[in-house]
């Protein structure tokens, strides 16, 4: 009704005929406001993060990051779990969420005896240390379901044989 009343001219109209018409108007653009759907929206029920997880590196890769990662307990009030790799001969590796990225990271920082370095600030602001990755919107890196990739200079690689899972 009020498509046909907007194709009607307004001078034939009274004022009052306007004015509801102008009401009916605004009543049908709220109406289909209200009922547009927001498809980036989405309820889901979250179990807590896994506190163990196991990362398989294939062999090819130049850095290898196999191993058990370890639920970092203070990241548990974060928005996203934070795990640290417990590797015996090599630097440790951090598996976290970047949030600039929006993207799984596991990277590796190198340690320099505690002393506090631009090295520490650099790998806080990018992807200084990243060696592989995934772009997979997941409440923890055991639920993605895509290809991992790995970092090569600033381009991002897919490798079908990484994985990440729950040790139980």
């Amino acid at each position: 009704r009020s498509s046909l009343l907007r194709t009607t001219s307004t001078r034939s109209m009274s004022s009052k005929e306007r004015e509801e018409a102008g009401k009916e108007a605004e009543e049908d653009e709220k109406a289909k406001i209200q009922h547009t759907p927001l498809p980036d929206i989405m309820c889901v029920i979250v179990e807590p993060p896994p506190r163990k997880i196991f990362v398989v590196a294939p062999s090819h890769v130049k850095s290898d990051f196999t191993g058990v990662f370890l639920l970092d307990s203070n990241s548990v009030s974060e928005r996203r779990p934070r795990y640290t790799s417990q590797q015996v001969n090599s630097t440790p590796c951090t598996l976290s969420w970047n949030v600039t990225e929006r993207r799984w990271v596991i990277e590796r920082l190198p340690k320099l005896g505690g002393v506090k370095n631009r090295l520490q600030k650099a790998a806080m602001q990018g992807l200084a240390f990243v060696l592989a990755g995934v772009k997979y919107d997941a409440p923890n890196p055991s639920s993605v379901r895509t290809v991992w990739e790995i970092r090569n200079g600033g381009a991002w690689k897919e490798e079908e044989g990484i994985f990440c899972r729950v040790v139980r």
